[in-house]
């Protein structure tokens, strides 16, 4: 083997690291966004593509930000790592920054016509300076953390706990297959996210109380 084709088979490795760390990125940001517009509006509309849990209409608005800190722990580790390792962070190719921030600032707007909690609404705030390119902070989730007392360590729990990790290794192979699949085809791979149309203004589910 030359040189040459040696070289273009490092960087072709390189490309394919990068844009598989990129995907699952992008991955991790909607799902935040889907639970993020969950919390402030009650619904799931614009990225409801991104919520992997059943939603039933019976989860307490607690659990649901809960669930939220912890996805933005999630989000803060993926794009600073990201950040540090390639200079940089883009977002998918049909939502920019500027409209995601347009987002997030509805959605506190939202939440404080609700009377929703100040922690909360800090968890956007957090959200909206990491998009932002602000250095952000370990998220301080022990307000959140109590809600999760009463949980039992019960064997449902724990085989609920194991299929979720399982589910979870098996999303993440089946993405960067796809991204290998599609940089062998065109030479690179983009993500286009999944977003339905709003096309009226949100409103609020009696359900989250």
């Amino acid at each position: 083997m030359s040189g040459r084709r040696r070289k273009q088979l490092v960087i072709d490795e390189q490309l394919l690291k990068q844009k598989q760390d990129e995907r699952l990125s992008h991955e991790t940001l909607l799902t935040f966004c889907a639970t993020a517009e969950l919390v402030a509006t009650g619904k799931l509309i614009k990225y409801s593509e991104y919520y992997e849990h059943k939603n039933n209409g019976k989860a307490r608005l607690e659990e649901l930000a809960l669930e939220l800190a912890v996805k933005l722990e999630s989000i803060r580790t993926s794009y600073q790592l990201f950040k540090r390792d390639y200079g940089y962070y883009n977002f998918p190719e049909n939502l920019s920054k500027e409209e995601l921030l347009e987002d997030i600032n509805g959605w506190i707007k939202d939440l404080k016509n609700r009377g929703i909690s100040k922690e909360v609404i800090q968890l956007y705030l957090n959200f909206s300076n990491l998009i932002k390119g602000f250095a952000t902070i370990k998220a301080n989730n022990n307000y959140f953390l109590q809600y999760d007392q009463k949980i039992e360590n019960s064997e449902k729990n724990c085989n609920d706990f194991a299929y979720a990790l399982m589910k979870e290794g098996k999303r993440c192979d089946k993405i960067m297959d796809e991204v290998e699949e599609n940089i062998l085809k065109t030479g690179t791979s983009k993500t286009y996210a999944k977003l339905h149309k709003v096309y009226n203004d949100y409103d609020y589910s009696d359900d989250m109380k």
